[in-house]
Formats: C-alpha cells, structure tokens, sequence
C-alpha cells in the first residue's frame, strides 16, 4: 500500500508526463530483450560487461528525470520529484520514466548503483510485468502489472558483493502505458519507519518486498 501523501505526489507526476508524452505505440522488444525463457542466457552474461553489452542495456522509454530538457511540464516534473526525493530521505533518485504501449527496459542488473531501491510504477491497464532473476539462488520471479500505481522495494547488488550474494539482473515490459518513478534510499531508521507506512505484505526469496 503506497501512503496517500506520496500517492498524491506521484499522481501530479503522472498527470504532468501523460499530457506530452507523444512516443508512439512501438512493436515491442525483441524476445530476448524481456522474455522469461533467456533468464539462462544471463548466466553467461559477464556482468562486469553488462553495462557495454548491448542486448543487457537495450529499452525504450522516454526520461523525465535527472537529465531532461527543460520546456513544458518537465520543470515542474523534476521539481516535485526532486521534492519527493528529499521527503523519501533518498540518497538520490533512480530513475522517471514513461513507457509507451510496447515500451521496455531489457536486461540490466544495477551493479555500478548498488541500493536499496522503492520502485513506484503506474500502469493504465495492467498489462505489463516486471522480472526479477538471481543467478546465485536461481530464483525466478515475475510480478503482473496492475492496473494504477504499483510498488515495490529491492536491493540491487554491489559489484563487490556478488561472490556471496549474486547479481540483481531485471526487466520489464508493458503493453499499455507505464510510468516507472524509483528512489535509492539510505538504510536509516527514517527508513524503516517509512516502509512500516508501506506495510508491505510479501517478501521473495530474492529479497523483493511489495
């Protein structure tokens, strides 16, 4: 359950994005870009590499974040989600993105911006997943899409830790319109507290909150 005061913040988000994303419909990935039956292929995968390797950074999504152009709504964009960031206590925000029909994120493991992540997703129709692969535990994990915001928290591994705790490879695909807003949070009690606001209900074995 996402607490109403970031809900609010996270809707004034999504009401700005949706007026002037004009990306068209895309045919989607190619199946390896996101599909279910290559989670073996990223067992030979050098993550080190997988920054450089092209088919583990491939996507399409349109950046609202950090590093977007001023002009519209994006000020105001940034501003509130600079804001919510500061009122996360995150160390730094991770991503705004939209998504259109077709849209995705291939995939990538985060090994270069290690964290405790709070990943809120808003889906128009519920037709899309997040995947989720550890090659060190095998597990493999998928979560549908539903319809309206979506949350989820994970931390993604360091470089220097995956000998013992393995590598946080994941993707996503949707077939209607996404908008992905995540946070990398301090581990604080400031943390804690704010996740016992979230009341997450599920945690997998590879760690994943929602």
């Amino acid at each position: 359950m996402i607490p109403d005061w970031i809900e609010e913040q996270l809707n004034e988000i999504k009401d700005l994005i949706l007026p002037i994303a004009d990306t068209p419909t895309l045919i989607g990935p190619e199946d390896w870009d996101i599909s279910s039956a290559y989670w073996p292929a990223l067992d030979e995968i050098n993550p080190v590499d997988a920054h450089a390797y092209d088919k583990a950074i491939s996507s399409y999504a349109k950046d609202y974040g950090m590093e977007a152009p001023h002009g519209n709504n994006l000020e105001e964009i940034q501003k509130i989600y600079h804001q919510l960031s500061y009122e996360l206590g995150a160390h730094h925000g991770a991503l705004c993105l939209y998504y259109p029909p077709g849209g995705y994120q291939s995939w990538h493991n985060n090994n270069q911006t290690p964290g405790r992540n709070v990943l809120f997703s808003w889906s128009k129709e519920g037709d899309g997943s997040f995947l989720y692969y550890n090659p060190l535990t095998g597990v493999k994990e998928e979560y549908q899409d539903k319809q309206g915001w979506n949350c989820r928290s994970m931390e993604f591994i360091d470089l220097v830790d995956s000998d013992e705790e393995g590598f946080s490879w994941h993707s996503m695909w949707t077939n209607c319109e996404r908008i992905s807003i995540a946070f990398v949070l301090h581990e604080t009690e400031m943390m804690r507290e704010l996740f016992e606001e979230f009341d997450f209900q599920n945690e997998s074995e590879n760690g994943i909150l929602s």
